[in-house]
C-alpha cells in the first residue's frame, strides 16, 4: 500500500464532494506512513474471501469511525455515505455487518489460559497477536520521530459495561469487561493491553502485563518508571521491578497498620510537597514493614512507604467537606528527600489522589 495519500488541497471543490471530516485523512496517512498498515496486512490473517477490503483497510475504517465520534459498528452505515471522505482515504468504508464479521474473527474458543480459575484470562488469538505486532511498529515509529530517554508507564484497569449475555459482572455489580491498559506517558501511546472479563480482579496478573509492556518498548532507556493505583500492590510484581531496576510509585491500601504509622508521625516529620489554590500538600516517610515477610532491608533499593497529607487552607474544608486526608504510596526510589517518589507518582500526591481507586483514612 502506498504511503502518502493521492490528493491535493483544491480551493475549487467539486459540488457534492464536501466533508465535515477533513481531519480524518491525516490520521489514516499517519497510520500508513508509520508502517503500521503494512504490518497489519502481513500479520492479521482473518479475511475469508479475496474480494472486499483488506485487513488494514478494515482497521483504517474503524479508526476513521472512532475519530469521527462513532462508537459502534452501526455508525459505519452513516459514515460510509460520506463520498468525499471515501475519496480522500482511497477506499470504501465497510457496512456495519461486515465490520462485525471482521471483529468476530479475532475471537477464538479454547485458547490456552494465562490465568486459570473462575476469573480466568485466555491467551491472545493469532489475529490479536498480529495487532500487537502492528502496535509495536507504531511505537517504534513514534520513538524514531521523537526519541525519549525515559519511559514512564501508567497501568490501569477500566470497567467497560456491556449488555452481552456472555459478559460477566464486575466489582460494581454491572455486566461488562475489565481490560488492563499500559500507557507510555512520554509518547502518549498504549504499549500493552490485556482484555479481561469483568469478573477478573484488577489486582491479579499484573506482573504478566508489566513484562509485556516493558518488552514492547523500543531500544534502551536511561530509566523505566511505572506508576499505578493500589491494584498494582503485588509483591511479586514489585520484586521483579526491583530486580530489573524499574522505578515505581504505587498507591497502598490504607490498612489499619499503615494508618497507625501515619498517626504516630511527629509533626516535625512532615515536609512540604506542593501547594494548590485550596490545599496544602505534605509528605513524610513512615516506619512501616509489611507483615508478609517480602520486605528486604538489605536490598540495594529498599522499598519506602511515604505518607501524603492534604490539608485545607486555614478556615476552609476540602471539596468533600473533610478537613485532612491521608494517602500512602510505596516506591523504590532512594532519594533522601522523597521528592522523586512523589514526582513519579504524579497522582498519588497530585492528580490521581481523589480517584475512587484510592483508599483514604
Amino acid at each position: 500500500m502506498a504511503g502518502r495519500l493521492n490528493f491535493e488541497i483544491d480551493t475549487e471543490l467539486e459540488e457534492g464532494l464536501i466533508t465535515s471530516r477533513a481531519g480524518i485523512p491525516s490520521l489514516i496517512e499517519a497510520f500508513r506512513l508509520s508502517g503500521t498498515a503494512a504490518v497489519v496486512d502481513r500479520t492479521v490473517r482473518v479475511k475469508s474471501r479475496k474480494r472486499g477490503l483488506g485487513a488494514s483497510e478494515m482497521v483504517e475504517s474503524l479508526l476513521a469511525m472512532w475519530a469521527a465520534g462513532g462508537e459502534r459498528a452501526e455508525d459505519l452505515d452513516q459514515f460510509r455515505q460520506d463520498k468525499a471522505l471515501v475519496e480522500l482515504i482511497g477506499h470504501e468504508l465497510p457496512a456495519a455487518q461486515t465490520a462485525r464479521d471482521f471483529l468476530d474473527r479475532f475471537h477464538q474458543d479454547d485458547l490456552p489460559l494465562l490465568q486459570e480459575g473462575v476469573a480466568s484470562v485466555p491467551s491472545e488469538s493469532a489475529p490479536l497477536q498480529g495487532l500487537a505486532a502492528a502496535n509495536k511498529e507504531l511505537i517504534l515509529d513514534l520513538q524514531c520521530r521523537k526519541p525519549q530517554r525515559i519511559a514512564t508507564l501508567d497501568i490501569d484497569a477500566t470497567v467497560i459495561h456491556a449488555s452481552k449475555r456472555s459478559a460477566k459482572r464486575a466489582y460494581d455489580g454491572e455486566r461488562g469487561y475489565q481490560p488492563v491498559l499500559v500507557l507510555w506517558a512520554e509518547q502518549d501511546v498504549i504499549v500493552a493491553d490485556e482484555f479481561r472479563d469483568g469478573n477478573v480482579p484488577a489486582g491479579m496478573g499484573n506482573l504478566r502485563v508489566i513484562r509485556k509492556a516493558v518488552a514492547a518498548l523500543p531500544g534502551k532507556f536511561d530509566e523505566i518508571r511505572l506508576r499505578g493505583d493500589s491494584a498494582l500492590y503485588e509483591h511479586e510484581a514489585m520484586t521483579w521491578m526491583d530486580e530489573h531496576c524499574i522505578r515505581y510509585a504505587i498507591s497502598v491500601r490504607m490498612s489499619p497498620q499503615i494508618k497507625d504509622c501515619i498517626e504516630a508521625l511527629p509533626e516535625d516529620h512532615w515536609k512540604p510537597a506542593g501547594e494548590e489554590a485550596d490545599a496544602i500538600r505534605e509528605w513524610a516517610e513512615i516506619n512501616y514493614v509489611p507483615s508478609d515477610g517480602n520486605f528486604n532491608k538489605e536490598f540495594s533499593t529498599p522499598r519506602r512507604y511515604l505518607a501524603i497529607r492534604i490539608k485545607p487552607r486555614q478556615g476552609e474544608l476540602l471539596r468533600d467537606g473533610s478537613s485532612i486526608k491521608h494517602f500512602a504510596i510505596v516506591t523504590n526510589r532512594n532519594d533522601p528527600d522523597g521528592g522523586s517518589g512523589l514526582d513519579l507518582s504524579n497522582g498519588s500526591a497530585r492528580r490521581q489522589v481523589p480517584s475512587s481507586t484510592r483508599t483514604m483514612c
